[in-house]
């Protein structure tokens, strides 16, 4: 999944093998949704057309690069609608690093 976020300096652009990588290993996603549980966490919902149809076992987990395939952040589901091509999980917001915006 490509999900929004920055480089080391923030300003870096992905050089061109990080990019090739990121077409191959990942798909996009959007965020169609971003709802505080609590002063740290985020219950967040993913949507992509690559979602839909696919099969989901309770236990497995998706990495969400930021900003670049070599990194990123795994994250079990709460759910899988695979009909909608939609997931959540719950974000924990610390800090100012990848993934905590």
């Amino acid at each position: 999944l490509l999900g929004a976020g920055g480089m080391s300096a923030m300003t870096e652009q992905p050089g061109r093998l990080n990019r090739a990588l990121t077409r191959l290993l990942m798909n996009h996603a959007k965020v169609a949704g971003s709802e505080a549980l609590g002063r740290r966490l985020r219950l967040i919902t993913l949507e992509s057309q690559a979602f839909r149809g696919v099969a989901w076992v309770p236990g497995q987990d998706v990495q969400i690069a930021m900003g670049s395939a070599c990194r990123a952040r795994a994250y079990t589901p709460l759910d899988w609608d695979g009909a909608a091509g939609r997931l959540r999980f719950i974000g924990v917001v610390h800090g100012n690093g990848p993934g905590s915006a």
